[in-house]
């Protein structure tokens, strides 16, 4: 992935990537979307999960931020070095979902997601050291990681998990 120059890329990007993720999984029933396992035990509706919980912590961070909160990144009570036992508990948080509510959360989140890039000026979104959480940071190096990144992510690990190719999303005969 080039890196994100702009708000409109940004916007395609995710919009891109949610799509393709979305094309993909339509090729799957809905049992095999909640039973089959693509990336560890993890099935597509895990993945899904995992994709909403870091929305969520990143709205969160931007929430706080806003209100002149402590931020604590990635989560309270967790360093960046410990995001596989905060992916562990997001994955445990949203385990007893059923697929259609987890998959309307995540569109949901991921319109949210637009509509939150698209009310940003380049300034904030480009812009190092424009909010104090985000350090000397600029607001891209989160959102990108909490939409496009993480969308294209989820594609390639579906893709791994399953044997799909990247092209027509049919399974490869053995």
């Amino acid at each position: 992935m080039a890196r994100i120059t702009g708000k409109k890329q940004l916007l395609d990007e995710a919009a891109v990537e949610y799509d393709r993720l979305v094309r993909l999984m339509d090729g799957f029933s809905d049992e095999e979307k909640a039973t089959l396992p693509v990336c560890g035990e993890w099935t597509i509706k895990d993945l899904l999960a995992h994709l909403y919980g870091w929305q969520c912590l990143y709205f969160d961070w931007w929430e706080q931020g806003l209100a002149g909160e402590a931020v604590h990144l990635p989560a309270a009570g967790y360093k960046w070095n410990e995001t596989p036992r905060l992916n562990d508990e997001l994955y445990r948080r949203f385990r007893d979902v059923d697929l259609a509510e987890m998959r309307a959360l995540l569109t949901g989140s991921h319109r949210r997601m637009l509509q939150h890039i698209e009310a940003l000026s380049e300034d904030e979104l480009l812009k190092p050291g424009m909010f104090p959480w985000t350090g000397r940071n600029p607001l891209v190096t989160y959102t990108a990681p909490a939409s496009c990144n993480h969308y294209r992510w989820a594609h390639r690990e579906i893709r791994k998990g399953t044997r799909r190719p990247a092209e027509t999303g049919r399974r490869e005969q053995p």
